[in-house]
């Protein structure tokens, strides 16, 4: 029987071989010899030979460095890859999973996987340590605690309450303290509303009407979409238009990641907080919401300290019925850049609408709450006036494509609100045609259906009725 030699000339590897005739094990000897020779050419062809007499060898496909998924060998990287794409593929359409790992999941649940979140059952997933929390939050109020804003306050600290007294982590602080202890980014006051949490740094009376105004949107919103969110959707309101850009840009000092990874909240006094991450019991949070600053010590800015809190709401509202979990867990994991383009295409509502419908929260909307002899239409006069003073409606082609000019805020903020303009005509307009297709678009999204056709469909109606959307705002 032949034994693989230190060392075997190239001219006599077909020697070498051809001896060994069809004795795999004899061949296998000559190449690992080769092998361990660096002779790897030559280690390649008795390798080679080994397969044409036995197609599973192991050691062959390993020596020839082959890759094994399953129980199938693959010669080249490419093809392997190409093997996982196709039963990824086959799989998702047949059973409507995906691989993670060494498992196969649904499809559903692979952004929480990726990101470490824990199942609360039911489709719900949350960060680690959410299902314990919220299990003691139960039954601490069944044992009769309460709740002061968010924070669980025990029946033997009810006097420190009724004496005026806010808690403060695990101190009791009067209210002046309080609220300096609060003014802090990250250490906000957590103020539930009716349908929306405010996390906000303004002192505690504001707090409340920032949660007021926040909740005034809910009803728009509802009647544009036809959703609900499944929790209060937070938000973010900060005491000042210096904390704001503070906020914006994070702090390397503190800790803090920008909230604004698109530059964005340059254009307005309330934007989408794209590149918010916390993390939380060892796992990535995104936080993308609402975010804006209400300062109700300057004369100048204080008045639209509500608009700039109802745009935060609803930007907030928006995200929290229509998610981008692959994009938001691919970008906490990753360590990247934002994937814009990824984020946005994720989406169900389009971007200029999402915009176009927080603007009209923001300015066009209906005032139900107007003292007796006032104009519950102020807001929406003061809007149109407002873009008009801008110039024409900016074009229907560009409020579609709805791209920012960080270095022109008064152009970009006009789109925004000529988007708002363009969903005050969808919703008030009376346009027929219009309607027809808006409502068809907004039952396959409450239906979860595939909504591409039907958005087609909406922004052809409004094209055809650009002229009219102009008249309409008086521009």
């Amino acid at each position: 029987m032949p034994v693989a030699p230190a060392y075997v000339a190239i001219g006599d590897v077909d020697d070498a071989i051809a001896a060994a005739g069809k004795d795999v094990a004899a061949l296998a000897r000559l190449a690992e010899g080769w092998q361990g020779e660096e002779n790897l050419d030559a280690a390649r062809q008795a390798w080679s030979r080994v397969l044409e007499l036995d197609s599973g060898h192991e050691g062959a496909h390993v020596g020839l460095g082959h890759h094994r998924y399953g129980i199938t060998w693959f010669e080249t990287y490419v093809a392997l890859s190409a093997a996982k794409r196709a039963e990824a593929k086959r799989r998702l359409e047949a059973e409507g999973v995906v691989p993670f790992g060494d498992e196969w999941i649904p499809a559903a649940d692979l952004p929480f996987r990726r990101m470490g979140w824990e199942s609360l059952g039911a489709g719900e997933w949350a960060p680690p340590g959410t299902k314990e929390r919220l299990e003691d939050e139960t039954q601490k109020l069944a044992e009769g605690w309460q709740l002061q804003h968010r924070t669980l306050v025990s029946p033997s600290e009810f006097d420190l309450w009724r004496g005026g007294k806010w808690k403060v982590g695990t101190e009791w602080l009067d209210l002046d303290a309080a609220n300096a202890a609060h003014a802090q980014i990250g250490a906000w006051w957590e103020v539930p509303g009716e349908h929306f949490v405010a996390l906000t740094t303004v002192i505690e009376e504001q707090s409340r009407w920032v949660a007021w105004w926040a909740d005034q949107t809910q009803g728009d919103l509802v009647r544009m979409f036809g959703l609900m969110p499944k929790a209060k959707p937070e938000f973010v309101c900060l005491n000042g238009i210096a904390q704001y850009n503070a906020f914006s840009a994070g702090s390397a000092a503190a800790g803090q990641r920008p909230a604004d990874a698109s530059g964005y909240s340059s254009v307005h006094y309330a934007y989408f907080t794209d590149g918010w991450i916390d993390n939380v019991n060892g796992a990535p949070l995104f936080r993308g919401t609402g975010a804006a600053y209400y300062d109700a010590d300057d004369p100048a800015l204080a008045p639209y300290g509500q608009h700039a809190v109802r745009h935060a709401a609803a930007i907030a509202w928006l995200e929290a019925v229509d998610p981008s979990w692959d994009a938001a867990s691919q970008f906490v994991t990753s360590g990247g850049a934002f994937p814009d383009v990824l984020f946005w295409g994720e989406k169900r509502i389009p971007r200029w609408m999402r915009y176009g419908a927080a603007s009209y929260c923001e300015r066009f909307f209906e005032d139900k709450n107007t003292a007796e002899g006032g104009d519950p239409l102020w807001s929406r006069k003061w809007a149109i006036e407002n873009l008009k003073k801008g110039g024409q409606l900016d074009a229907l082609e560009d409020i579609f494509k709805l791209q920012f000019d960080t270095a022109d805020p008064a152009k970009s903020a006009h789109l925004i609100h000529s988007a708002g303009l363009v969903m005050h005509y969808i919703m008030d307009g009376n346009d027929k045609a219009v309607g027809r297709a808006f409502a068809a678009y907004r039952e396959a999204l409450v239906a979860r259906d595939d909504v591409t056709e039907p958005l087609a469909k909406l922004t052809k109606a409004l094209g055809k009725a650009e002229k009219k959307i102009a008249k309409f705002g008086g521009l």
